[in-house]
């Protein structure tokens, strides 16, 4: 009997140490990756602020384990067309991605590498320079998900209807973003 309550006890001790070593390789990694996210995600923020006055409202992503998407979402203070929205999406995007992808602390917990376009959820919302907001014919927001740009109008008549003004893969739009 008494080897038997040894044995547990050791059976017991064994597996809250081993609990215990697990939990904190799992916090250490978030840790880590929480931090190489934050620099990540700063980063991008700074240089588009400096370059397009733009503001982030949001940031996140899928990554439950691994690094599936990464989100961020600006306004800017523009009224745009297709085209200016096009150029701009893709800057956005291709910063994000040279960003990312350079990051060698980041590179760890992404689900692939490189990372691509179709891992991006870019919004970016235009409102015009007094902070109003932008009406048909210019656009109200870009979003780039799951490797396809969606251009958005506000319509005037509707204040809660939005007009779906065109969407391309962001193959192409990269495209006709380089002059291709």
């Amino acid at each position: 009997m008494f080897l038997v309550k040894s044995q547990i006890k050791l059976l017991v001790f064994s597996f809250l140490l081993i609990l215990s070593v697990t939990i904190s390789e799992v916090e250490a990694m978030t840790s880590t990756r929480d931090k190489a996210l934050k620099e990540v995600f700063d980063q991008v923020k700074e240089k588009m602020t400096s370059k397009y006055k733009a503001r982030c409202f949001g940031s996140g992503g899928a990554m439950m384990t691994d690094i599936k998407v990464l989100d961020l979402a600006f306004y800017l203070p523009k009224s745009v067309s297709v085209e200016d929205a096009r150029g701009i999406i893709v800057d956005f995007a291709e910063l994000f991605l040279s960003v990312i992808n350079q990051n060698n602390k980041i590179k760890p917990y992404l689900a692939n590498y490189p990372f691509e376009a179709k891992n991006l959820a870019l919004t970016i919302a235009f409102e015009n320079e007094d902070g109003t907001d932008t009406y048909d014919p210019n656009l109200s927001s870009v979003i780039l998900t799951r490797g396809k740009v969606f251009y958005i109008s506000n319509n005037f008549e509707s204040l809660y209807d939005s007009i779906d003004v065109y969407e391309e893969p962001y193959s192409e739009a990269l495209s006709k973003a380089r002059g291709e």
